[in-house]
């Protein structure tokens, strides 16, 4: 069922397009025209008002570069690593806790 307003809507449209029909070929074109230009600020303004809708959230902060000391105890002004140098400390701390986890499983396997 239509709401009222609706109908009212169709209705206007249907007048538009008779009276259209009425009208000089030349004055169809300028009609047509300005009927294409209405329709198409309305569309603007459903679209400006979807936007509208959309929350803005704000960007997710951008880390800052974190550096390492190339031995944790030592001179203050130290050269600091680089990320080939951090990579292969990473991947050499990770095999060695990983045989320390194998050994524990292994003494409780045989245990």
């Amino acid at each position: 069922m239509l709401s009222p307003k609706l109908k009212d809507i169709y209705k206007a449209v249907a007048n538009l397009l008779h009276e259209r029909d009425s009208l000089q070929p030349s004055e169809i074109s300028r009609f047509d025209d300005e009927v294409l230009g209405a329709t198409g600020q309305l569309l603007e303004g459903l679209q400006q008002r979807q936007l509208r809708d959309i929350p803005v959230q704000q960007r997710d902060p951008i880390p800052k570069k974190k550096f390492r000391k190339k031995n944790l105890h030592g001179k203050a002004n130290a050269r600091t690593l680089t990320a080939a140098e951090i990579g292969e400390q990473d991947l050499q701390r990770r095999e060695r806790n990983e045989k320390k986890t194998a050994a524990k499983y292994a003494k409780f396997a045989l245990g």
